[in-house]
Formats: C-alpha cells, sequence, structure tokens
C-alpha cells in the first residue's frame, strides 16, 4: 500500500488591528505619562493608555471612544500637575484631544509671605 499525503492549503490573515483614532496631547510633548478615561461622572475608571516620549499623539481603537463621554486626566511621569478634558467625545476625523491645565497648577517662581518675627516674645 502506498501512502498518502494530503495536504490542505492554510491561508495566514494578516494582524488585522481594529480601526485607530490618533489623537493629537501637544501637551507636554517630550515626557511620558498616562491618560486615565474615566466615566462622563469622573468616577470609574474606565481604561489607561501610556503616552511614550518624545511622541504627541496616542492611538486609540475607535470601537473604545465611540458613543461616549469621559474625563480624561493626563498625569506626565516625573512633572506637577494634572491636565484634563471634563467631557470629551470622539467625533469622526477628530485629530485633537484638548486638555486644559487647572488654576494653580503651575507654581510662580517666587512668593511673597506676610508676617513678624519673633524672639522669646520680642518682634524683631
Amino acid at each position: 500500500m502506498k501512502p498518502e499525503i494530503n495536504i490542505i492549503p492554510v491561508w495566514f490573515l494578516a494582524d488585522r488591528t481594529p480601526p485607530q483614532a490618533v489623537l493629537n496631547t501637544p501637551l507636554q510633548a517630550d515626557q511620558v505619562g498616562v491618560f486615565s478615561f474615566f466615566d462622563e461622572k469622573g468616577l470609574t475608571l474606565i481604561f489607561k493608555i501610556i503616552k511614550p516620549p518624545t511622541q504627541s499623539a496616542i492611538s486609540l481603537p475607535i470601537s473604545k471612544i465611540t458613543a461616549r463621554t469621559f474625563n480624561v486626566l493626563y498625569a506626565p511621569y516625573g512633572g506637577t500637575g494634572f491636565w484634563f478634558n471634563a467631557a470629551f467625545s470622539y467625533a469622526d476625523g477628530m485629530t485633537d484631544l484638548p486638555l486644559i491645565e487647572p488654576p494653580g497648577a503651575t507654581l510662580a517662581p517666587t512668593h511673597q509671605v506676610g508676617g513678624v518675627c519673633q524672639h522669646d516674645g520680642t518682634p524683631f
């Protein structure tokens, strides 16, 4: 009896990544940071994404961000302050994730303090 070899062709499909939204985030483009996406009330964390250094844009699957409103918080590593967007909703073709810095997040270079110095209860 002659052995038979059955060869079945196998088709490999290319990696199919879901459609992506690339959003520009111009603030602190040279710094690594974390974007946290919360529900519209700002109470439940939905997902996070890390922004690599020297990259001023983040890529997100469109399916994750359509038909939802988010509170977005950006926290740079090794930096001070947070930036946020209190009502981010993705629209088809959108290219920017506008962020604002909360008031008082940046420190002034100098501060003045008023008062009286005392030594053993005597002002000087």
